[in-house]
């Protein structure tokens, strides 16, 4: 079972616009090996990926070791990054 970790910018992002468990069930989805947009960043996130849903955009790392998904940020397109 996978654990989520959040960063307080995009926790409160999320919680704001109710999409915690939304986020959550496509971080699920693409973990069981599902189409979900999700892209390696480069550059100053080079590391990280990114979830597209619609306009929201979610940068998350995966700890496969620990079986941890932390997500450091969390808002509409344009704003993110």
């Amino acid at each position: 079972m996978w654990k989520f970790k959040y960063r307080k910018q995009a926790f409160i992002f999320l919680k704001e616009n109710n999409l915690l468990e939304k986020i959550r069930d496509k971080l699920i989805e693409f973990l069981k090996g599902e189409r979900v947009d999700v892209k390696r960043l480069k550059g100053e996130w080079k590391g990280f990926l990114r979830l597209r849903i619609g306009r929201v955009r979610v940068i998350f790392k995966l700890d496969s070791e620990n079986k941890v998904i932390e997500i450091y940020k969390a808002g509409f397109r344009g704003k993110i990054y």
